[in-house]
Order: C-alpha cells, then structure tokens, then sequence
C-alpha cells in the first residue's frame, strides 16, 4: 500500500500532520501536538 499520511487517530483523537504555517493555525485554536518518542527523540506531529 503507499500513499500519504495527512493525520493519525489516538484515544478518539484526530491528529493532523502539519507545517509550519498549518501548525500555527490550529494552534490559535487551541489545538495540542501529538507528541512520541522515537530512537531517544521526541517527535511531534
């Protein structure tokens, strides 16, 4: 299967995948970052 991740569901939440200029805009919401840890670093989404 290939294609393009745009977001993840966790726990009844929609996470989206973002830029700089996206993340900024759902930050003015209010929205949160889906954050993980992977090989030792912290990875937001």
């Amino acid at each position: 299967m290939g294609g393009v991740m745009i977001g993840i569901i966790k726990s009844n939440e929609l996470y989206f995948k973002l830029d700089l200029s996206t993340y900024e805009y759902f930050q003015s919401f209010g929205s949160e970052s889906f954050v993980y840890q992977s090989k030792g670093k912290l990875v937001t989404l």
